[in-house]
């Protein structure tokens, strides 16, 4: 197999034409096709499993987990285990994937039935303003960050404005969804949402080889439990 790189937020034709030029003959992408991409790919007859894209679901196979079932077991920890009612979102306000993690925050939030203050900002620009919420009487204490590589930013720029800021504010919680510090080591453990990658890699793989073999041609998807990994305090 090969791994490809594409900078940006979705995989075009001339990334595609790239592909088939080094032969390509299946596709796990990790970012959506726009229409003209999809169309190249029916079109040359080349199979194609998106792993975590919620944007493709209904357009072609997708593995991703349950995020709804993620933003639940978030706002809970964050509410009923730490009282925590005042949470800012930091996530990239004009990307699919953000935007629906978003949605589903909020009707998590909704379901608790409890009175909150949810402040979205965009990772892009507004990271300065973080600290500046975190000071204020009865200030911003849960940051739910759209990714891990989100919080780590946000974890090195906190770190620069006040160092060990977690030992000033006791009450302050980061939660982000990946989960790679307990999959990769030499990332700094946070709390964040865990899925099986293995079984996400595994049924992507078992898909895509049933595409080539024509045993499956029904588009599907398959969607993953997920976990909340508490990081551990030293």
């Amino acid at each position: 197999y090969t791994l490809m790189f594409f900078d940006g937020d979705c995989v075009g034709a001339n990334d595609i034409k790239q592909i088939i030029a080094q032969r390509g003959d299946g596709i796990i992408s990790l970012l959506p096709f726009d229409e003209e991409s999809l169309s190249i790919c029916k079109l040359q007859k080349i199979p194609l499993v998106f792993l975590s894209v919620a944007k493709m679901i209904g357009i072609g196979d997708v593995i991703h987990y349950d995020v709804q079932n993620a933003t639940d077991l978030v706002v809970n920890y964050l509410l009923n285990y730490h009282k925590n009612k005042t949470l800012v979102y930091i996530g990239y306000l004009e990307n699919y994937e953000s935007i629906n993690r978003l949605r589903c925050l909020k009707n998590s939030l909704n379901k608790m039935n409890e009175t909150y203050n949810l402040i979205c900002l965009d990772a892009l620009k507004q990271c300065s303003d973080i600290y500046e919420l975190i000071k204020k009487k009865n200030g911003y204490l849960s940051l739910i960050c759209f990714s891990d590589a989100v919080c780590y930013e946000l974890l090195e720029y906190l770190n620069q404005v006040l160092p060990n800021i977690r030992l000033i504010y006791h009450q302050l919680h980061i939660v982000s969804f990946d989960a790679f510090a307990k999959h990769v080591s030499g990332f700094i453990d946070i709390t964040t949402i865990d899925y099986d990658y293995e079984e996400a890699c595994k049924k992507s793989c078992e898909i895509l080889y049933k595409k080539f073999e024509l045993l499956n041609d029904e588009v599907q998807t398959i969607i993953l439990p997920v976990d909340l990994h508490i990081r551990r305090i030293k």
